[in-house]
């Protein structure tokens, strides 16, 4: 998503009149890319490119459309998507996506700040009746509104579990009587390891398959130095038994906002570390956030087969699923 938050840029620098186009809520189609995002001027002159350039046709008419129009604060438009279409542009089956389009003036400039700076944050735009976008960054001040200060305040708390998940995720929400899209982006999720071992390396080659950036520390300082850095989109997994190293870095983890935290160990550890963080003056609130043992129940053996358990777990976490086999659930596959 940086490289279209650079894209926005530099169109704002050249203060062209534009429109940007992004898809909200999908259904099939498979894995997209983060960088999902048309820009359009008003001569039709366009960047970037939505679904592969399936959807381009359409939300450029549509962009045009209400960059002419002053009375239109935006345009919601639905696609339908073909199996050969599809497939031609690199998706992985057909689907349909419906596609928002806003006035790129209508959007703060702190979002694509945020977002090119390597930030995470959340643009929440209101539909219906009245107008309004509002950006979410955590720990930083809400800029923009929809229209009210109690509806901010909904906004953000609507806002703030998106920015968990990795990379660009989108929701309808209805707060009130008011239909809100809120769209989040984070940028590449930053895995911590504690301690150096097998695992370790296993770990760290799951995040790299993942895309995620990976961090082996063996010292309490550069642990803290580097959980300090994290964000809601990053997690830490504790693997040192020592309670000289585990105990600050999990109880400095557990105090920030950090999306997963897990340690690994026995019962009797767990147990153990458990003590150590009360002593340290950790909340039941705190404490109640640590995955530990981390990992799903995959009866795993070796440490590749244990480092897939443990990425499932922070994957289930952050989506906010529970480890269930899709055959086991029914509605939209999205896994």
């Amino acid at each position: 998503m940086r490289r279209s938050a650079a894209l926005v840029e530099t169109w704002r620098a050249q203060q062209r009149r534009a429109a940007i186009a992004r898809p909200v809520d999908t259904e099939g189609l498979g894995p997209r890319s983060d960088d999902d995002l048309l820009l359009v001027d008003v001569t039709g002159r366009a960047g970037g490119s939505l679904l592969g350039g399936t959807a381009n046709d359409l939300a450029v008419e549509a962009a045009r459309s209400l960059l002419a129009d002053a009375s239109q604060a935006y345009a919601l438009l639905g696609v339908d998507i073909d199996f050969d279409d599809a497939t031609a542009a690199g998706l992985t089956c057909g689907g349909h996506v419906d596609v928002l389009v806003q006035r790129l003036d209508d959007i703060p400039v702190e979002l694509w700040d945020a977002i090119a700076g390597g930030h995470p944050a959340a643009l929440v735009t209101r539909l219906g009746d009245g107008s309004g976008t509002l950006v979410v960054r955590p720990g930083s001040p809400s800029v923009g509104s929809l229209g009210s200060s109690g509806l901010d305040t909904l906004a953000e708390a609507e806002a703030e579990p998106l920015l968990t998940h990795p990379g660009t995720t989108s929701a309808r929400v209805r707060v009130g009587e008011v239909d809100l899209v809120i769209e989040g982006w984070n940028p590449v999720p930053h895995l911590v390891i504690v301690g150096a071992a097998n695992l370790a390396d296993a770990l760290t080659s799951q995040a790299g398959l993942l895309g995620w950036q990976a961090t082996t520390t063996v010292t309490v300082e550069d642990t803290l130095a580097a959980i300090e850095q994290l964000t809601p989109a990053d997690m830490v997994v504790v693997l040192e038994h020592h309670p000289r190293i585990g105990t600050p870095a999990l109880a400095a983890a557990l105090r920030r906002p950090v999306g997963y935290v897990g340690a690994l160990g026995s019962r009797r550890t767990q147990a153990a570390r458990r003590r150590s963080l009360e002593a340290e003056g950790l909340t039941y609130i705190e404490l109640g956030r640590l995955h530990g043992p981390t990992g799903l129940d995959l009866g795993t053996r070796t440490p590749a087969e244990t480092a897939v358990s443990i990425v499932a777990e922070i994957l289930a976490v952050r989506s906010g699923r529970t480890a269930t086999s899709l055959r086991d659930t029914s509605g939209r596959i999205s896994p």
